[in-house]
């Protein structure tokens, strides 16, 4: 029997690039660095929370790719869009990947993707223009 390992891609802070958010010395607001953890033994891996943008999650990929090993599931820890909105480009990749949630996250999320959300990713990728991917994720409660 393998032990299992984990790795963590840390993604520095991300500017929100729509110059309509800036600090009060006029510098750009940034989201702040993410973290992102991957589970694995020696052939198969869940990745714990996928970052939001598309450019980040792309570089998560590749660096899953990277181990070698076949990601069979992702876990959201929570329904803030940093957590999970990635969630669709890493299953492009890896299509039999089950994504999981606990059912009160799970609905945190669905509140988070409508447009009428105060705290709306589908409003606030404005902030992120082009770099933001609003999809659905069907995560199995668990």
């Amino acid at each position: 029997m393998t032990a299992l390992k984990y790795e963590v891609f840390v993604i520095p802070a991300i500017a929100q690039s729509s110059g309509i958010l800036n600090l009060p010395n006029g510098d750009p607001m940034v989201w702040s660095p993410i973290s992102t953890t991957l589970i694995h033994g020696e052939h198969d891996a869940v990745l714990v929370d996928p970052p939001f943008t598309t450019d980040t999650t792309r570089a998560v990929l590749a660096w899953v790719e990277k181990t070698g090993r076949n990601l069979t599931g992702v876990y959201i820890t929570h329904g803030h869009g940093d957590h999970w909105l990635g969630a669709p480009v890493l299953l492009e990749r890896f299509l039999d990947a089950m994504v999981r949630a606990t059912a009160g996250t799970k609905a945190h999320m669905a509140a988070l993707g409508t447009p009428e959300s105060p705290g709306s990713f589908c409003r606030r990728r404005r902030h992120s223009p082009g770099r933001v991917r609003v999809a659905t994720v069907g995560a199995r409660a668990r």
